[in-house]
């Protein structure tokens, strides 16, 4: 078993070499001081340094990633090396989690405006999802992510729908994936396929008020279904009396 006295001389050291990669301006006034940048070593060359603590380094890492981010967002909105300093961390730490999806989720909050999500935001924050479905595939998380970035930003069903069906069929999956996967097939016009994702989710939800609302929605579906399936039979039948 390893001792903790390496730990924390690690930690010590590690913190003080990166610590010298920013400097506060505090000369200037409160409302402008932002975490600037002056060296920075890619990943290849932080881990002969790491001592094979490249987990914690990471750790560490991410840390001056949250204070980068934090200072730029309220001030200049502008990210210039977040993105070097993310990938550094990654690579310190390919089965980081939840630096991926931070990364993801980050991407295109780098305005306190939000309006509209740019293209070059879009492929950035797939990157990372993408990034991290790769590296850990039992993860539901990153292929929610994917479908839910092209839901949200681009409202693509297909593509949507495409992730979500990974996501859902992954271990510890959320099962609300189900209920959106619902919507998306019913956007779709696939009835019999939202039925069926509802009926699935009513397997394993316990809450009673829920199991009422998924009830309500199958029933709603499947008059839907059957009004739809009354008028192509009347669309059948009236071009057969067409002479």
């Amino acid at each position: 078993m390893r001792t903790s006295i390496p730990r924390i001389i690690f930690i010590t050291l590690f913190s003080g070499i990166i610590g010298t990669a920013y400097q506060i301006d505090q000369a200037r006034p409160p409302e402008k001081v932002l975490l600037q940048k002056t060296h920075y070593p890619d990943a290849e060359r932080m881990k002969p340094l790491c001592f094979g603590y490249t987990e914690i380094a990471s750790d560490l890492v991410w840390i001056q990633i949250l204070l980068y981010y934090g200072a730029h967002i309220l001030h200049d909105e502008r990210f210039d090396y977040m993105d070097r300093m993310t990938e550094t961390a990654i690579s310190l730490d390919p089965r980081f989690a939840g630096l991926y999806s931070w990364a993801t989720s980050t991407a295109t909050w780098r305005t306190r405006r939000r309006s509209y999500v740019a293209d070059e935001n879009l492929w950035l924050e797939n990157y990372y999802a993408m990034l991290g479905m790769r590296r850990l595939p039992n993860d539901w998380r990153f292929p929610y992510l994917l479908g839910s970035n092209w839901y949200y930003d681009r409202d693509n069903l297909i593509k949507t729908k495409y992730y979500w069906e990974i996501a859902a069929k992954l271990p510890g999956a959320d099962p609300l994936i189900l209920e959106r996967l619902g919507t998306v097939h019913r956007r779709l016009g696939e009835l019999e396929k939202a039925i069926q994702r509802l009926e699935d989710l009513l397997h394993v939800v316990t809450e009673p008020k829920l199991k009422e609302e998924i009830v309500l929605r199958i029933e709603a579906f499947k008059r839907r279904l059957k009004k739809k399936a009354k008028e192509k039979r009347a669309n059948q039948s009236s071009r057969r009396d067409i002479p």
